[in-house]
């Protein structure tokens, strides 16, 4: 018999157990937030808010970063800041793919659960 075996699936049996009750608790952050963006995306007000300041927004930094790029000497660490900044905008202008993302982490979330439990 080998007993540190038997040791060892103990402590990784118990170290899952004592993290269930966090993924319980992500679990049910993850049902709310999916939830509320799915109700602010159905608003008329995000509507309006995606038009007239997202959007602007998105369409404004892509045409200063074409700005830089084309600059006989561009400036790098402009580049890259206005890139990060398209990048946030994008993320969180288009609600869809960020409820999506928030759905993959609840579904892997689940499966964690229920191959433990």
């Amino acid at each position: 018999m080998n007993n540190s075996k038997i040791a060892l699936e103990n402590i990784e049996s118990e170290g899952f157990i004592e993290k269930i009750p966090y993924l319980r608790t992500r679990e049910s952050e993850l049902i709310k937030i999916v939830e509320a963006i799915s109700h602010i995306n159905q608003s008329e007000d995000w509507n309006i808010l995606k038009s007239y300041v997202f959007d602007g927004v998105l369409e404004s930094l892509e045409r200063r970063l074409s700005a830089e790029a084309k600059k006989d000497n561009p400036d790098t660490q402009e580049l890259a800041r206005l890139v990060g900044q398209i990048t946030w905008a994008k993320k969180y202008s288009k609600l869809e793919e960020l409820q999506e993302m928030f759905r993959s982490e609840l579904t892997n979330l689940r499966k964690q659960i229920n191959a433990k439990v």
